[in-house]
């Protein structure tokens, strides 16, 4: 069934637009789709489309690309939880996430190819400020922080 959902989508962009790939799309294999994606969905994917990598929602990078993913014309990135709500834990209001761990997880992201397309879910702005600057400089230059110099840093 998800392949049909993915045909379809790919088929209305083609029909708007002319081509399929004119569209940047991304597929972010997480959770249950992970293991579909392990079990021979991945090869139904099209390289153009960007492979984004889910962290297990405490923070903690699951998978990085392989040396086949980082070869693809679409790229690989990664979604980053600073808030999650769903089980076993939501986690909303709080800063959850140690920055030390946030850093070098996406530190390990970055140099394992997976650098092309980055979101985080930080949810209420206003009480992830902290989070949200660590993970934007981090972005935008992957040696801006360091674990050893974060209280310098912030």
């Amino acid at each position: 069934m998800l392949k049909d959902v993915i045909r379809e989508q790919r088929r209305l962009i083609a029909e708007v637009h002319g081509d399929p790939d004119a569209v940047p799309q991304v597929f972010i294999p997480y959770k249950e789709i992970g293991y579909l994606y392990n079990n021979g969905l991945k090869d139904f994917i099209d390289e153009k489309v960007i492979l984004m990598w889910a962290e297990d929602n405490f923070g903690y990078i699951r998978k990085v690309p392989n040396e086949l993913e980082r070869k693809r014309p679409g790229g690989t990135g990664i979604y980053y939880h600073q808030s999650y709500w769903g089980k076993p834990k939501s986690y909303l209001w709080l800063n959850s996430i140690q920055l030390e761990l946030m850093i070098g997880q996406l530190k390990r992201a970055y140099s394992t190819g997976a650098k092309d397309y980055w979101i985080l879910n930080v949810g209420d702005i206003k009480l992830g400020e902290i989070g949200l600057e660590c993970f934007a400089k981090l972005a935008w230059d992957i040696d801006s922080l360091h674990e050893a110099t974060l209280k310098e840093d912030f």
